[in-house]
C-alpha cells in the first residue's frame, strides 16, 4: 500500500470512527482501533492514532463544557486510571499484533452480546 493510500485509508476510518461515536457518544478509539490495526498492522502506531485524534476530540468536548466541569469529583477516575498506564503501556509494546487484534474484537463483541 503506498504512503498516500495508507494515508487516505487512515483518514477514512478516523473520518468513520468520529461519525459513529458522534452519534453514539462514547467508543471513538474501540472502533478506530478495531479498523486500524488491520490497516497499519502495528499496535503502537495504531495506539497513537487513536490517542491523538481522541484527545483531540475529547479536547474539544472538554473545552466547550470547561465552566460545567465539577473538577475535584474527577480525581477519583484519575486515581483509578494512572496505575494501569504502565502495564497498559508494556502490554502494547510486548504483546503480538495478531493478538492484540483478536482481544480488542473479542472485547468488543462481547461487549454487544452484553448490551
Amino acid at each position: 500500500m503506498t504512503e498516500t493510500t495508507l494515508a487516505i485509508t487512515v483518514a477514512a476510518i478516523v473520518f468513520g470512527a468520529a461519525l459513529v461515536s458522534s452519534v453514539a457518544g462514547f467508543a471513538f478509539s474501540a472502533l478506530a482501533g478495531a479498523a486500524l490495526l488491520h490497516v497499519l498492522e502495528d499496535p503502537v502506531r495504531t495506539v497513537g492514532v487513536m490517542v491523538t485524534c481522541s484527545l483531540a476530540n475529547q479536547g474539544y468536548a472538554v473545552w466547550s463544557l470547561r465552566r460545567a466541569i465539577r473538577w475535584r469529583a474527577l480525581l477519583p477516575y484519575v486515581g483509578g486510571g494512572l496505575p494501569r498506564v504502565p502495564p497498559g503501556v508494556w502490554l502494547l509494546t510486548h504483546a503480538p499484533a495478531a493478538a492484540f487484534a483478536a482481544a480488542l474484537g473479542s472485547l468488543l463483541i462481547a461487549y454487544g452480546v452484553y448490551l
